[in-house]
């Protein structure tokens, strides 16, 4: 989900048309990711979430 290129957000679109989520369980998901402890990649997850809940439409 960091990288957050065309190709990775396609796949995260697909997911999620698979099964419906609610924004409780979306935000349960960011706060239980394994985010490497690396400065650059936890900004590029925090980044990333808008995207993805924009794609889960919440």
């Amino acid at each position: 989900m960091a990288r957050a290129d065309e190709d990775d957000l396609e796949d995260i679109q697909f997911l999620l048309q698979q099964d419906c989520l609610t924004r409780d369980q979306m935000e349960t998901a960011f706060a239980r990711a394994r985010v490497p402890d690396v400065p650059e990649i936890q900004e590029l997850f925090h980044r990333a979430r808008p995207k993805v809940l924009a794609l889960a439409a919440l």
